[in-house]
């Protein structure tokens, strides 16, 4: 266990290392020698304490991009992020190996899956070494942050420190919302702290914030905390005038609601919550998203039927031979794969060959783009399949949904109300990961969510050994 003392100690300590790193990555462009000297420094800090390293990853990637668009840092900073996260890789892997314990890959075999296919793509394909390690990286940096965790020694307070942490940098994300809404008004750059602007990861946060909250609620604690929690996410959606978000909740709903069913006590409330947390939704989603308006201004006449013609036409929408929508989108690369023949259907284009990357020469995701017809608007599935198509996409998907039923199971089979909630809270939050990526949008190649995501999934497999080991 670590004592107040011990960790306010550690805190300052973290606290200085992000001064320290804050003040190199300023001074970059002439420094980059002191880069070099200041390596045993980071490497040290890791050895020493899984806590602080794990807490600059988790700051990182909720203010790292955000600093970087605004040019307050280089876009080199989030180098740092996974230096750590290779760092204390590597630590898990020795300190196993040390104590002659078995180092537990969760998902190993689907990634060596992927693996497979990325060589042969990239060997079919050719589209270069940059091109691989790129989207290698993107791909694999979260799944080792996962692996580290897992197979590292966290206590009990250890764990919740992180999930307080969490907790409250998403409580945070409202008021930045707000704020950010009174100067560049509603829409996509009014979100929080983890970037000057997006889409995709302001549909999916609240969401994922949704089911935390209504697990923890109906599971852990009857807490208007959560509640709260969970009506934050739904302003902080409208805020970012996010469409796909109302279409998404009652897909998310039903999926807990399917998990509650055994217990007839909690369904019952539940039903009656989600159904008026999903009717208050709809409400205000389709009143104060101007797009989901026939006027098409803020605070406008309450239309559904407008709202789904709306978004039948948005997502299916074709125009000067490019597809504008998701589910076209989706239809176009798969149609242009299957014509190519079976190798492109199974193996894509190459690793790398549909990227966007800030390194110029890798930077393919145009090209690619204009080469299947789309426009706008491509999917997880589909960005992957352009890259390593559908087998390398089926591999991924594995991974995901293994997390999936493993935080399932740990949910039926834990007792400690608070981590059940945790693990059906992990459970919703694969559901949304798999749901995002097969019809909205590559929401693993993104930091902020994927590195969460793969985190706390670390966190949950370390509970569920400890549950088994005792």
């Amino acid at each position: 266990m670590v004592n107040i003392d011990r960790f306010q100690r550690n805190f300052l300590v973290m606290i200085f290392i992000l001064a320290l790193l804050l003040g190199l990555v300023l001074s970059y462009h002439a420094n980059v020698q002191v880069w070099i000297l200041v390596l045993p420094l980071l490497v040290l800090l890791v050895w020493r304490s899984n806590l602080i390293t794990l807490l600059i990853i988790i700051f990182a990637v909720f203010f790292g991009d955000w600093f970087i668009e605004l040019n307050i840092l280089p876009h080199q900073f989030m180098w740092v992020l996974e230096f750590f996260v290779v760092l204390l890789f590597a630590k898990a892997l020795v300190n196993r190996l040390i104590r002659r314990r078995r180092v537990d890959f969760m998902g190993g075999w689907f990634i060596f899956g992927f693996l497979t296919v990325c060589f042969v793509s990239f060997y079919i394909n050719s589209p270069g070494v940059l091109n691989l390690l790129l989207f290698l990286r993107l791909i694999l940096i979260a799944y080792l942050l996962m692996v580290a965790v897992s197979n590292l020694e966290i206590s009990e307070k250890q764990k919740k420190i992180l999930l307080y942490v969490l907790l409250g940098l998403i409580i945070i994300q409202l008021p930045v919302a707000v704020v950010k809404m009174s100067i560049y008004g509603q829409g996509e750059q009014a979100i929080g702290t983890y970037a000057y602007q997006g889409g995709t990861q302001s549909t999916a946060l609240p969401l994922i914030v949704i089911g935390f909250g209504l697990a923890f609620f109906l599971v852990y604690r009857k807490s208007l905390l959560f509640i709260g929690l969970v009506l934050g996410a739904i302003a902080f959606a409208i805020i970012g005038g996010k469409r796909g978000f109302i279409f998404f909740l009652p897909i998310v709903i039903i999926y807990v609601s399917w998990h509650m069913r055994n217990d007839i006590k909690n369904f019952f409330k539940y039903a009656a919550i989600a159904g008026g947390i999903f009717l208050l939704a709809f409400y205000f989603a389709l009143s104060f998203v101007p797009t989901l308006s026939p006027s098409g201004e803020l605070g406008t006449r309450f239309d559904p039927s407008y709202a789904l013609s709306f978004a039948t036409d948005y997502t299916t929408k074709q125009e000067d031979g490019l597809s504008w929508g998701r589910t076209s989108s989706n239809i176009n690369v798969f149609k242009n794969l299957y014509a190519d023949g079976a190798l492109s259907f199974l193996f894509g284009k190459g690793p790398g060959s549909a990227m966007k990357s800030r390194f110029e020469e890798a930077d393919t995701r145009s090209k690619i783009m204009e080469e299947f017809g789309v426009g706008y608007g491509i999917t997880g599935i589909g960005m992957m399949a352009m890259n390593v198509g559908y087998l390398g996409y089926l591999f991924i998907f594995l991974v995901l949904f293994s997390i999936m039923r493993k935080s399932a199971i740990y949910y039926r089979k834990e007792t400690n109300p608070f981590w059940r909630s945790f693990g059906l809270s992990m459970a919703v939050f694969s559901f949304v990961m798999i749901v995002i990526e097969l019809i909205y949008a590559p929401l693993l190649l993104l930091g902020l969510i994927p590195i969460n995501y793969f985190l706390l999934s670390g966190i949950l497999f370390l509970k569920n050994r400890e549950r088994q080991e005792t």
